[in-house]
């Protein structure tokens, strides 16, 4: 299978959604770094939920929303930063989707509690709905793990799990834009099944095929990685065999990761992959951001 990387390097339009949160702090925290990087302007939003009127919650004061929402900002974002603000009220999640479309934004930044958060209006199930149906790619942030780069002393670290096909090379063509802004290091990691726990099965040794597979594994691992450093990208290749979630989150420990980029299609092949799959599990999960990919819309031929 050919490989060309085409670096995507241009962000800029920045959509945050915030509901005032420490989550939606630290996602707004990754935001404001990356406009400074890639000079882009931000959409911050702030959607009441239906249940709670904008009628209802400012009252007693009409401008209440636009104060707090610009209090918010000011205390993360640097003034040099466009920032546009806009207010909605109804479902988060489909306000924030709108949003985005509407208003043709390269990146939606939001924050999520992960596993087991569902307190405010952005997180659990509405960060989930967001990466599902967005018609962009998505960063995921969790409290205290913003993708703060400025404090940074060692090059930013990224990483790639790969299945090889035509999603997660959309996923390694935009880390490959990342990469070349930050100055970073990528790490393309493949998982191949585990049949540790079917090597006895009826006596049967399935021990060569696993052997098979990581032969093939090596094999396309270098080839995207040779395509890789031709663009003066550094690239370390990862063979891992298990479980992928559990091998993506513990690689990503064991290397100190800044960012893990993935799929919404990787190693499920289904269309809406990120819930009850792996990267649902990365999302919650991963010690860093994650930036969710959304390949490009493929036109149907007539």
């Amino acid at each position: 299978m050919g490989v060309r990387l085409r670096a995507m390097t241009k962000i800029k339009t920045i959509l945050v959604p915030v509901d005032f949160s420490t989550p939606s702090r630290a996602a707004l925290q990754s935001a404001a770094c990356l406009a400074e990087k890639y000079g882009s302007s931000l959409i911050v939003l702030y959607v009441a939920e239906s249940s709670r009127s904008l009628d209802n919650v400012f009252s007693a004061n009409p401008q209440m929303a636009d104060t707090d929402l610009r209090t918010f900002v000011d205390e993360e974002v640097e003034e040099l930063v466009p920032v546009k603000f806009q207010i909605a009220s109804g479902k988060a999640w489909v306000r924030i989707v709108e949003a985005a479309k509407n208003l043709g934004v390269d990146l939606i930044v939001t924050g999520t509690h992960g596993e087991g958060g569902l307190t405010h209006a952005l997180l659990g199930s509405t960060a989930e709905r967001v990466v599902r149906h967005a018609p962009c790619s998505t960063l995921i942030v969790h409290p205290g793990r913003s993708l703060d780069l400025a404090k940074r002393r060692a090059a930013m670290k990224i990483l790639v799990p790969l299945d090889f096909s035509a999603q997660s090379k959309s996923a390694l063509e935009q880390a490959a834009g990342w990469a070349k802004k930050f100055d970073a290091k990528i790490d393309l990691l493949h998982v191949t099944p585990s049949v540790v726990s079917l090597a006895s099965y009826q006596g049967i040794d399935f021990s060569p095929l696993q052997e098979q597979w990581q032969a093939v594994g090596k094999k396309m691992l270098q080839t995207w990685n040779t395509r890789l450093r031709a663009r003066k990208i550094a690239g370390q290749p990862v063979l891992s065999s298990g479980r992928p979630a559990n091998e993506i989150i513990a690689q990503a420990k064991k290397s100190g990761t800044d960012l893990i980029v993935i799929s919404t299609h990787g190693y499920t092949g289904l269309e809406h992959a990120l819930m009850g799959s792996t990267a649902e599990q990365v999302v919650r999960q991963a010690p860093c951001p994650v930036l969710v990919v959304r390949p490009p819309i493929q036109k149907k031929r007539r």
